[in-house]
């Protein structure tokens, strides 16, 4: 069941209704709903799906590209050799096809443009050269790699610069809008709970759904960060892999935002997470600040004239709440069993800085009737 996205579901719904073909971009932070939004909006009338493959080679991506055109109906007598050859059965397809709208979505995106695959190259041809100058299809793009589609997308300065039609950043739910999901999956809980939740777990749906139906919000918290296979225990780790490709930096920088209320200017986040004055701090930041940061927040402190703000609740309060005491900054790793102990059970809470965080994006997000 979708909750809420009605703007996001009328961009592609609109784009069934247009005369010409749609070239849609997709994109938000992992396990924010982008590939439920599209399946959910077109279920049967998406006439090709692939999803590219983690760490997968240029061959096992092409081959898994085959699979996906057999699974299709597509004409498709061998794996293609490159993506040109890929893009060439997708087109036969869609050439025999009678529907008036082909709907092709191609997620995780960035999984398939491995190197020297020449992918974007071949995207580029299959849409400059042949796909927009018909009028029956939409084709959609999604990826989580913010930092990936950002540059090579929506800011691409090559072939497909200003091509899109449209793109929707998919953003995390608004406290309301977590009140409105726990609801419609049958969560009976105060709006007590309902802000525990949300100073844990951010607005994320997919993290929501994962909360038990009858347990309390400390068995909910034990069950998805403390047992021994938790379900969100090596999430934090996941989220900055999956969003950029060396997520070494930006993880510093959220772990040293997180240390301040308050907020960092430009030159004391670089100072005191001991990056340098350019990088992913410079060249970077407009693609991964919609991550991390709020965007106004963002573009003011990158010229040093106000505090930045780390929006991401869930990280803030994975990093102070159950991050471990060590000031060495690091990706991966686990919280240890006397610190665990400790905040399990009826013990738990979520400490000040946590609570000024949803304070401040429920806040910014027009969430007050919650």
């Amino acid at each position: 069941m979708l909750v809420s996205r009605q703007r996001e579901q009328e961009i592609l719904r609109n784009s069934l209704k247009e005369e010409q073909s749609s070239f849609i971009a997709i994109y938000g932070r992992r396990r924010v709903g982008k590939t439920f939004l599209v399946r959910e909006t077109f279920g049967d009338a998406i006439f090709f799906s692939h999803t590219g493959i983690a760490d997968g080679t240029l061959k096992l991506q092409l081959k898994a590209f085959y699979d996906s055109a057999v699974t299709a109906g597509c004409d498709a007598p061998k794996v293609p050799k490159d993506w040109i050859e890929a893009f060439s059965i997708l087109k036969q397809s869609v050439m025999k096809s009678r529907r008036r709208k082909k709907v092709i979505f191609l997620d995780e995106l960035s999984w398939m443009d491995t190197p020297r695959s020449h992918f974007l190259t071949a995207l580029e041809f299959f849409w400059n050269g042949w796909a927009s100058g018909r009028k029956d299809i939409v084709l959609i793009v999604c990826a989580s790699a913010t930092s990936w589609i950002m540059d090579n997308i929506v800011h691409n300065k090559g072939g497909l610069h200003n091509r899109l039609n449209d793109q929707i950043q998919l953003n995390p739910f608004t406290l309301k809008e977590c009140e409105e999901l726990a609801r419609a999956n049958g969560l009976k809980t105060d709006r007590q709970d309902i802000l525990q939740y949300y100073m844990a777990l951010g607005g994320i749906p997919y993290y929501w759904k994962l909360l038990e139906r009858g347990a309390s919000t400390a068995q909910n918290f034990d069950r998805l960060f403390f047992t021994e296979n938790a379900r969100l225990r090596d999430e934090y780790e996941y989220l900055y892999a999956s969003l950029f490709k060396k997520p070494e930096p930006y993880v510093a920088i959220v772990s040293t935002l997180a240390k301040k209320k308050s907020g960092m200017t430009r030159l004391e986040l670089i100072t005191a997470a001991h990056l340098t004055n350019s990088g992913v701090t410079t060249k970077n930041s407009g693609s991964w600040s919609s991550a991390v940061l709020s965007a106004a927040a963002a573009s003011m402190a990158n010229r040093g004239r106000m505090p930045s703000i780390s929006s991401s609740t869930a990280s803030h309060c994975f990093i102070s709440a159950l991050w471990p005491t060590n000031p060495r900054i690091r990706i991966s790793g686990c919280i240890p069993r006397a610190r665990r102990r400790s905040i399990r059970g009826r013990d738990w809470h979520l400490n000040g800085s946590a609570c000024s965080t949803v304070s401040r994006s429920a806040g910014s997000s027009g969430s007050r009737g919650c």
